[in-house]
């Protein structure tokens, strides 16, 4: 029970950080609104009366625009009404929904399946038309290749732009849509960052002799909580829905399942600090039980090692198993002292 009252605050903890570390955020202009984030989700209920831009890492617009609207995203995806016109640049787009006027789209791989009242320029290397594509006014395109011509309903003409026209038009799109994702995936970072030193910050005030005993406990045996997180990372998956696929075990499961989910989200926090102090040790600058600035300098080197190229997510993944073998080593060990 000890355990079960210690592990619920950091699920739920987490869970508040994990959230907020996805949120998109809205701006608001004169006559403009931005919105944008990692994700950034629009549902149907959403009504904009002035002009509209959105960019993230991933869009999904489902909502309505009465006024223009711009999309910038690595994929996009629209499925909403959209009453004047729209602009989109991106790696992957989808595009559904109504289009009132004229569509233009810039992108690596562009997918049309929505209605179209007015004219649509398309500018791709790769162009699929869906057979549920409606056009009501003419199609300009550039692509490499174009697959659906024949299936779509087109009713004004078709007319494939020069290639040397686009290309130079592509290139200035393209440097463009280079520094935004180069932006997008630093405020990524940085918002990931953010997230473990706040989400550290507040269990350590929750909860700061549990998360000392497991640093203590990885300190002692880094190579026995490297090996057990890597154990209980794979294994806990598997006993969790082995005990959903039983009646009985439902409630287990589920508690397995929810507790699964708080050491994941937890487990750097613990290997960040134990690094921290180990890097604090060596610079001298922190006494050996201090909390703050360790935990914010092993978080930042382990960040800072997950953005290496090639072997950046195996140190974020070596992390995360330490910080789950340290805990899981800690609850056992808190285990078998109760029940002697």
């Amino acid at each position: 029970m000890h355990v079960l009252k210690t592990l619920f605050p950091i699920l739920l903890l987490c869970i508040v950080v994990s959230n907020q570390g996805f949120a998109a955020f809205e701006h608001r202009g004169d006559d403009e609104e931005w919105i944008s984030g990692i994700a950034v989700s629009i549902d149907s209920r959403r009504t904009f009366e002035e002009k509209l831009s959105l960019a993230g890492i991933d869009v999904d617009m489902r909502g309505h625009a009465k006024k223009p609207l711009r999309i910038v995203g690595v994929n996009v995806l629209s499925g909403g009404e959209f009453e004047d016109s729209v602009l989109v640049v991106a790696a992957n787009a989808e595009l559904g929904g109504t289009f009132g006027k004229t569509l233009e789209c810039y992108a690596a791989n562009a997918k049309i399946t929505g209605t179209f009242d007015g004219d649509v320029t398309l500018r791709a290397a790769r162009i699929t038309l869906d057979s549920t594509a409606i056009i009501r006014g003419d199609l300009f395109y550039s692509a490499a290749s174009i697959d659906g011509l024949d299936r779509a309903g087109i009713a004004g003409t078709v007319t494939r732009l020069p290639l040397e026209k686009s290309e130079e038009t592509w290139s200035e799109w393209r440097e463009d849509f280079t520094e935004m994702v180069k932006t997008a995936a630093i405020a990524s970072w940085i918002l990931s960052l953010a997230g473990i030193v706040l989400a550290g910050i507040l269990l350590h005030a929750i909860l700061p002799e549990q998360i000392n005993m497991v640093v203590d406990t990885i300190d002692d045996s880094p190579w026995a909580a490297l090996g057990s997180g890597f154990v209980f990372f794979v294994a806990a998956p598997f006993l969790t829905t082995f005990a959903l696929m039983t009646l009985i075990g439902v409630p287990t499961g589920l508690l397995a399942g929810l507790l699964y989910l708080a050491a994941l989200l937890t487990g750097q926090i613990y290997s960040a600090l134990w690094l921290g102090r180990k890097l604090a040790m060596k610079l001298g600058g922190a006494a050996p039980a201090a909390f703050y600035t360790p935990f914010i300098l092993g978080a930042a080197a382990v960040w800072f090692l997950g953005i290496v190229p090639f072997v950046g997510w195996l140190a974020g993944f070596l992390a995360l198993l330490l910080g789950l073998g340290g805990l899981w080593l800690t609850v056992w060990r808190a285990i078998r002292a109760n029940r002697s």
